[in-house]
């Protein structure tokens, strides 16, 4: 069996290179940020703006679609975490006699508003009527939903928002350094997968970029800009789902290992000053 530190870099790996790949399609194609939630309330400023300064900036002069974004952002979160709180056992929830994993459970969250995009603008004849900015108010909850799974046990790193690994590097750069670098053994690998997960990112959102240059920049309006990293996320939950439990495994034996030597430590403690 492959080691659980490699189940997570494979998890996260794809996800956060999809995340990097749709974040530049949604600036090109839909002029906002999906998941930034700082990035929309910036346009959010600038979308009440003189108009000189909007323009220039080529924000759509709607504030209420980048307050709608961050809304329907935390709404998917919320969706998640409600959701996850049904569970009736670790890693699934019950939702009439049929159980859900989280991985599932994101990929529904995700797939319904997908869809609905796609029908949307196929019916549409004009290009400019597919772009509209307020399809994003649909496709926003599966990047919230999607961040409050990664972010969260067994992966402990988030695949959209960089700032959240950077704050997870500082968080175990700080036990590394005041422990003389006896860091714990899961909090090291959550340590190296937050180093890494940049990378990925990096490279979707120069996938994307090299396939404009290929495209003359025309790329973003193909339904391959969107329909392959779409099914590589959906595909990647419901993976997750069944590797997920040899992730957790090595968690709880690591937490039982600590919790032992914890015990240990006190015994010794106690007996040293009985003998005393």
């Amino acid at each position: 069996m492959i080691k659980p530190f490699y189940l997570r870099l494979l998890i996260a790996s794809i996800l956060s290179f999809s995340c990097g790949w749709i974040d530049v399609l949604g600036i090109v194609r839909f002029k906002l940020f999906f998941a930034m939630c700082t990035g929309n309330l910036i346009y959010f400023g600038l979308s009440i703006s003189p108009d000189p300064i909007r323009l220039a900036a080529g924000v759509d002069k709607s504030p209420f679609l980048y307050l709608g974004i961050i809304l329907c952002n935390t709404l998917g979160c919320f969706t998640y975490h409600w959701c996850i709180n049904k569970r009736q056992r670790p890693l699934s929830f019950s939702l009439e006699g049929f159980r859900l994993g989280p991985g599932m459970c994101v990929a529904l969250i995700t797939t319904t508003p997908g869809i609905i995009v796609f029908v949307i603008q196929s019916s549409y004849s004009s290009l400019d009527a597919s772009r509209s900015p307020w399809f994003g108010l649909l496709l926003a909850p599966c990047f919230g939903a999607m961040n409050a799974m990664t972010i969260e046990s067994p992966l402990n790193c988030s695949a959209i928002l960089m700032t959240g690994n950077l704050q997870q590097l500082c968080k175990h750069a700080v036990e590394y350094i005041e422990t003389g670098g006896r860091i714990g053994h899961y909090n090291h690998h959550a340590f190296e997968l937050g180093a890494i997960m940049p990378l990925f990112s990096l490279a979707g959102a120069a996938s994307f970029a090299g396939m404009l240059w290929l495209n003359d920049g025309q790329f973003y309006t193909s339904y391959w800009a969107s329909i392959p990293p779409f099914f590589m996320v959906v595909i990647t939950f419901i993976l997750y789902d069944y590797l997920a439990k040899y992730m957790v495994k090595e968690e709880q034996e690591q937490g039982q290992e600590q919790e032992h030597e914890h015990e240990q430590t006190v015994t010794a403690s106690i007996i040293l000053r009985l003998g005393d």
